[in-house]
């Protein structure tokens, strides 16, 4: 096999395997605290002693599950950060935001994610499909048992920084240097699909997956997929929350759910918050060139650095209309 073509692999699922690394040395260190306390030498003597240390050993693990996927998260991140901010200095490619529209983008994001993630919970729910996913149901059972606020901490924002910074900040950026926009986007998800385990939320999350990098390359900010992945997380621990027998109400609030992710979504496809530079690393949308793209994902609108950044205007009149051109950007045709 290529040389080459392994490093290339290595490169891309190394962000992950750090990460797996780092948990399975949290966990084999949370067992030998277990082990530890325990009278070893009656334990073994019998097969059924033996039986019950590996599944009190495993309990453990299961109780403490959150607690010690949060110390991996912990541990891992300034790994992952300094990781990110290395591959940043390296792109040669890199998509930067807009000048102006610096909150809308926030806005357009939150309601895709909330509206995706309602909506399609709120369907599976309706539709009962989680009765036959018993390994989820069991997992979320336990999960369930810990405190409100581990639960918010862990699962509403640490790891959805973390993961965040393995599969769009690393995973999909690496993919991309080496395919394109489009590709990385769908091979990317489809990783994170799979580090989902169970197929139900494998598809669920290749789908959201997919959505957030696609606002990502739009928007220009890796801040935009951390919190579209906070709020979909954070709904999700909400909705633990929430039942109704009435399928009009889940009806009703799946179609109003979805229709709000939908124009969230048009609304970021249309708008015009990046710019997208191909020639050298750029921290000033101002400093790109004509090769620069909006956008992403095959957009073939191409804009000049004095679209956004007017040169002098010679009289007043002309002072007022570039200021309007560099708050709203140009528009179609110019």
């Amino acid at each position: 096999m290529n040389v080459s073509y392994l490093k290339r692999v290595w490169r891309i699922v190394s962000p992950l395997l750090l990460f797996f690394a780092v948990d399975y040395a949290v966990s084999i260190a949370a067992t030998y605290h277990y082990v530890s306390g325990y009278d070893m030498t009656s334990a073994l003597n019998t097969t059924e002693g033996a039986q019950n240390f590996i599944q009190g050993a495993y309990d453990m693990l299961l109780d403490q599950y959150l607690q010690l996927t949060l110390l991996a998260a912990v541990i891992s991140l300034p790994f992952l950060l300094r990781m990110y901010f290395k591959e940043k200095r390296q792109q040669t490619v890199t998509t930067v935001p807009v000048p102006g529209k610096r909150w809308v983008k926030y806005v357009y994001a939150i309601l895709l994610s909330a509206g995706v993630t309602l909506s399609v919970n709120l369907f599976l729910n309706a539709v009962m499909i989680f009765r036959y996913a018993t390994d989820y149901q069991a997992a979320m059972e336990e999960i369930m048992t810990e405190s409100l606020w581990l639960r918010i901490l862990c699962i509403g924002i640490i790891m959805p920084v973390t993961e965040e910074l393995i599969f769009r900040g690393l995973i999909y950026e690496r993919l991309k240097d080496m395919t394109n926009a489009s590709k990385a986007a769908v091979y990317s998800s489809i990783i994170f699909g799979l580090y989902h385990g169970s197929l139900i939320q494998g598809i669920y999350a290749f789908v959201l997956g997919w959505l957030i990098v696609y606002a990502y390359q739009k928007c220009g900010t890796f801040l935009v997929p951390v919190i579209m992945h906070i709020v979909s997380n954070m709904i999700g621990i909400g909705l633990n929350y929430v039942y109704t027998d009435s399928t009009m109400v889940f009806s009703i609030a799946i179609v109003v759910t979805a229709m709000i992710g939908v124009w969230a979504f048009f609304k970021i496809h249309n708008g015009s918050f990046s710019v997208t530079c191909e020639s050298e690393i750029k921290s000033d949308p101002g400093s790109c060139d004509a090769s620069e793209t909006v956008g992403g994902f095959g957009t073939e609108k191409r804009y000049r650095p004095e679209d956004y950044y007017p040169k002098e205007p010679e009289d007043e009149q002309d002072a007022d209309e570039d200021t309007e051109t560099f708050r709203s950007g140009p528009k179609d045709g110019e």
